[in-house]
């Protein structure tokens, strides 16, 4: 099974708006990283978010680029909430989860080497992992930041 974790896009700052809507930078990284992967063949056949309205905003920009009409808020994906009860909950192949740090960081090390706070990768706005679970022990296939695409 593949999975797809990636973090919100730039929103703005409290200050400006308390909803903290994705700023038209983090828009346009958001619709630049969703038409890369989706030029790269790359097939999604869910979203999910946090329900935070920069992830709802972000999820729906991937999923217009990425032909995605299944677009869901899920529970469990906000900053400081459980990471095992999200990955016991991680049963759509195909899924691309849009979330928040610290929430990412702990889940992706987690998976990958077994310990929350190994830090096996460095979130960037925007940015999508694939990993893979299987049989095996779960491993991360690739990352793409709006900087790289």
């Amino acid at each position: 099974m593949k999975i797809y974790l990636a973090q919100h896009a730039e929103a703005v700052d409290k200050s400006v708006d308390p909803a903290r809507p994705i700023s038209t930078d983090g828009a346009l990284n958001a619709a630049k990283v969703g038409a890369h992967i989706a030029k790269q063949g790359v097939s999604i056949n869910a979203i999910r978010h946090s329900g935070r309205l920069r992830a709802r905003q972000t999820a729906e920009l991937y999923a217009e680029h990425l032909g995605v009409s299944v677009i869901a808020e899920s529970a469990g994906m906000n900053p400081n909430d459980d990471i095992k009860e999200f990955i016991n909950g991680l049963n759509i192949d195909g899924a691309l989860y849009v979330g928040h740090l610290p929430h990412l960081d702990k889940t992706l090390s987690y998976l990958i080497g077994g310990n929350r706070d190994q830090g096996v990768l460095i979130f960037k706005n925007a940015g999508i992992a694939c990993i893979e679970i299987g049989d095996a022990e779960p491993s991360l296939h690739w990352y793409i930041s709006p900087d790289i695409c």
